[in-house]
This record gives C-alpha cells, sequence and structure tokens, in this order.
C-alpha cells in the first residue's frame, strides 16, 4: 500500500521587525504561554545551529508527542526539523521568517506528516490535516498577539 504523506502550509505577515520574530521563534520553550495546543515543549539539547526538543501538542483532543531534531539557519532565518521518534510516523517541515517590509514580517510554517497506519491513512489523513492546519494557524494567531507586543523590539 502506497503511503500517505500529508502536507500543510501555514503562514502569518506579523506587523514587527524581522529580528524580534526571529527570536520568537526560536524561542520554543515560551510557546506554551501563549498557544493552548502546545502542551510543553522542552529543548533536550542545543549545539551551535542543532536542537533537539521533545514536544506535546494537542491536536482535536488527542494528545501528540514526539521528539524532533531541527537545525538552525540564522542567516537564512530558517528552521528545519524532523521527528526521531513520536506518534507520527513521519513529521518533518521548516519555519522560514522573512522581512516582507517596515516592521512587516512573513513566517511561513511547512510541515509534513503521516499517520503511519496504512489502513486509516485515507480515513484519517484529511481529517488530520484540516486539525493540524485550524492547529497550526491558531499557534500563528496567538505568536502574532505575541508578536503584537514586540513592535519596538529589534534586538533579542
Amino acid at each position: 500500500m502506497p503511503r500517505r504523506v500529508e502536507s500543510v502550509t501555514v503562514s502569518e505577515i506579523v506587523g514587527c521587525h524581522v529580528d524580534a520574530v526571529w527570536c520568537r521563534v526560536l524561542d520554543i520553550e515560551s510557546y506554551p504561554r501563549y498557544m493552548p495546543d502546545v502542551r510543553s515543549v522542552r529543548v533536550l539539547e542545543h549545539d551551535g545551529e542543532r536542537r533537539t526538543a521533545q514536544w506535546e501538542v494537542l491536536l482535536r483532543g488527542a494528545v501528540l508527542r514526539w521528539v524532533e531534531e531541527g537545525w538552525i539557519d540564522a542567516r537564512e532565518r530558517c528552521v528545519r526539523f524532523r521527528q526521531t521518534e513520536g506518534d507520527l510516523s513521519v513529521f518533518e517541515g521548516d519555519w522560514h521568517v522573512v522581512e516582507v517590509g517596515q516592521d512587516r514580517t512573513a513566517v511561513t510554517l511547512n510541515a509534513r506528516f503521516e499517520i503511519g497506519i496504512p489502513l486509516l491513512a485515507d480515513a484519517l489523513g484529511p481529517v488530520a490535516r484540516e486539525s493540524f492546519d485550524v492547529s497550526v494557524r491558531g499557534m500563528l494567531v496567538a505568536l502574532g498577539r505575541e508578536w503584537g507586543q514586540l513592535r519596538d523590539e529589534a534586538q533579542c
């Protein structure tokens, strides 16, 4: 049976300085304070451009747990990540932070995931994709509210 990998892309334009937004994207341990669907994030290891973190997130009432490895490219303002262990067969993606104007910043999250239960993937995949999309949009809206308090910040 062929694998069914779902993809979600969510983007938000934020009205504050790109450096302040980049710092907030990198501060993953703060996410549970203002993102209701993120129950916990703990950085397990951080060595230069490589970071390992443990996540616990609510997705449509279900708790998903995983450990991910991330690679931070500060020059490009990009974080690439992939699950190394956890509830999904595949979970990987990237964050991009791009200046689009004076104090206007685009934040994009691209994610790919696979449920890993072939017989249920056709039925659950689209539901999970929609739930993931709604959840991630909620996360970015929460980040946007948080970023709204950063309008005058330019440094981390």
